[in-house]
């Protein structure tokens, strides 16, 4: 199985009487976390409980203009951080509660840049494909780039369960990643 194969989950245990690894299997609520944070710029309302995303952002999610790819990217960034986390690998265990933000960290890192592509435009097939491009190198480059997200968030206050959930964190660690870049 390639290393960047991942799945959608659409009906509940669709994938479970077969032989694939269970975090590869993505359900409509982790991929909506991961989407939301990474493509709608929301990582503080996906710090939330999962309705909430629903009743905040249903509008924005799953549209038929929206570039697919760019739900496949969030899920396999999603997918990149879980493997770090899960074998505690640079101490990402400690940021589990951060993903959501160190994912909309991460695509900015990636493109040198804080920037706004839209779900339906045509640059976000270019966007998300430079993206890939780390997530599955053979190097495993995306680790230095979850490293650097990771030394973002230390340079500001750690926040507290209820501080990751507010729009406030959220700008405070986007100034930070602006100052970090500006530094590269």
């Amino acid at each position: 199985m390639p290393d960047s194969h991942i799945y959608f989950e659409r009906r509940e245990n669709e994938y479970k009487n077969r032989d694939y690894q269970q975090s590869r299997i993505f359900d409509i609520k982790s991929l909506c976390r991961a989407y939301n944070a990474m493509f709608l710029n929301q990582p503080h309302n996906s710090a939330r409980y999962v309705s909430k995303i629903f009743d905040i952002q249903k509008e924005e999610l799953f549209k038929d203009s929206d570039n697919e790819v760019a739900y496949y990217v969030a899920a396999l960034t999603h997918y990149r951080f879980n493997s770090l986390v899960n074998s505690r690998k640079y101490g990402a265990n400690k940021y589990s509660s951060l993903r959501w933000h160190i994912y909309q960290i991460f695509k900015f890192l990636i493109h040198g840049k804080i920037e706004d592509i839209k779900p339906n435009s045509n640059k976000m097939d270019i966007y998300c494909q430079k993206i890939i491009k780390q997530l599955t190198s053979p190097a495993k480059e995306y680790e230095n780039i979850f490293k650097q997200c990771i030394k973002i968030i230390d340079s500001i206050e750690f926040p507290t369960r209820d501080t990751l959930k507010r729009a406030k964190y959220n700008q405070d660690l986007l100034e930070a990643t602006k100052a970090y870049l500006k530094k590269r």
